[in-house]
């Protein structure tokens, strides 16, 4: 993947002209009730994704220490394509939990920019970029596909297992706008993720499920088990987060002996296993 740096961020700079032509084609956004709720989400067929976790927003700089099971996402180091510094249409520039009537937003770039905004905040880029692939990836893995904006904004709102699987709470910053360009116009083969399509923040998920939190009730090592369980394998990790894909994918990696999963089973989200009638997710099994 090192190898390919040059040649990912030369094609990904390339396209930016295309990116940016992205916003010429932007729709009217719309504040209003759909009548009878908003239409459901095709489910996505992974099983339960139970993290749902929203990364707080930092301001820490990119890491450039490689560290065992990391994946290397390419920074760039050339200029970048210019984008407006504030929300292409005023409606869309804020929290969905500001009291306002629910959120709908057409545009799938601006889709992608308010999930990098809202999962990983300013923090290193390419933890940002990475999140981004993922989203597309997720989009892309529907059956049938979908347009990222289906996936996450109709309406926006907090992530909600398979049926937004993402949060796309937060306004996108000018930042995020132009780094969910770059990766919009970036050819499908350059997946710096190769292929990921679900992840966590395994330190905040520890966090989270020792307040207690609800709809926590698997720490970081139970939702690693259960993912891998559910169909899902490892794809490596990015910054603060564990990356997971499909079966036998070309981004496999090995599971991490650190994880402690030998030997280790608990029951998961809708954990139709025998053993599992009348447990919580969470409880322990014999193994």
């Amino acid at each position: 993947m090192k190898g390919s740096s040059a040649l990912f961020w030369g094609a990904l700079l390339g396209g930016g002209a295309l990116a940016i032509a992205a916003f010429s084609r932007r729709a009217e956004a719309s504040s209003r009730e759909v009548p009878g709720g908003p239409r459901p989400l095709t489910p996505h067929g992974l099983g339960d994704l139970e993290a749902g976790a929203v990364a707080t927003p930092t301001t820490s700089e990119p890491s450039s220490v490689e560290l065992p099971g990391q994946i290397v996402v390419p920074v760039p180091s050339g200029p970048r394509p210019k984008v407006p510094s504030t929300a292409p249409v005023p409606a869309w520039n804020r929290r969905t939990d500001d009291g306002g009537p629910p959120l709908f937003i057409p545009d799938e770039l601006e889709a992608l920019a308010r999930i990098i905004t809202s999962e990983a905040g300013s923090g290193p880029i390419a933890e940002r970029m990475a999140l981004g692939w993922i989203a597309r990836n997720r989009a892309r893995a529907r059956r049938p596909p979908v347009n990222i904006a289906r996936l996450v904004c109709a309406p926006c709102g907090e992530s909600s297992g398979n049926a937004r699987p993402f949060s796309s709470r937060m306004p996108a910053t000018a930042a995020n706008r132009e780094l969910a360009a770059m990766i919009l116009a970036t050819p499908q083969a350059q997946d710096p993720t190769q292929g990921a399509e679900s992840c966590f923040e395994p330190g905040l998920q520890d966090r989270l499920y020792a307040a207690g939190k609800p709809g926590n009730r698997l720490d970081a090592r139970g939702i690693r088990y259960c993912w891998l369980r559910s169909g899902l394998d490892y794809y490596g990790s990015v910054g603060r987060w564990d990356l997971f894909g499909p079966k036998a994918g070309r981004g496999v990696r090995p599971v991490p002996r650190e994880w402690k999963l030998d030997g280790y089973a608990v029951c998961c989200y809708r954990d139709t296993r025998t053993a599992c009638r009348g447990k919580q997710p969470g409880d322990r099994l014999e193994v």
